[in-house]
């Protein structure tokens, strides 16, 4: 269960970030399947993508279907780059993005990201390994539809 922030926490706190991370990257796969720009939910549209992709499948979606199948998209090219050797480590974020060096003036002055224990939250949440990326087959399973991608990861 997703740890809540308290009033008192500082917003660069990484406890409990897995579960709100995980279904904003569902959220971020059904917005670019949908061909959304993440922009779209300044303007409060936050339910189009659901309303786009019924228009031209016909078929209608529940949110929670809607994060599943996010979750399937993001699977399958994560699943791709595993089998093709790729792992956590292969995957760098430029040092200026987590606060290195952190800045020595403004509203950022002295703040460092906390990026290890992010992925580490994230892994955690999706249930993949965290030192090799390798998802578990409960995760998939869970997900549906991914019964070759199990067969081929040998899970």
């Amino acid at each position: 269960m997703m740890q809540m922030r308290t009033p008192g926490d500082s917003k660069y706190n990484a406890h409990g970030t897995g579960p709100m991370d995980v279904d904003a990257t569902a959220n971020q796969e059904i917005t670019n399947t949908a061909g959304l720009c993440i922009f779209h939910t300044i303007s409060g549209a936050t339910d189009i993508a659901g309303k786009l992709l019924h228009a031209v499948t016909g078929w209608g979606y529940s949110q929670e279907e809607l994060n599943r199948a996010g979750l399937r998209i993001f699977s399958m090219r994560h699943a791709f780059n595993f089998r093709e050797g790729l792992g956590p480590s292969d995957f760098k974020l430029p040092r200026r993005c987590i606060g290195q060096p952190p800045q020595e003036k403004g509203p950022l002055s002295g703040v460092t990201i906390e990026y290890k224990t992010l992925i580490r939250n994230f892994y955690q949440a999706i249930e993949w390994d965290d030192a090799t990326g390798k998802p578990s087959r409960r995760a998939l399973e869970k997900l549906g539809g991914l019964e070759e991608v199990i067969r081929t990861l040998n899970l």
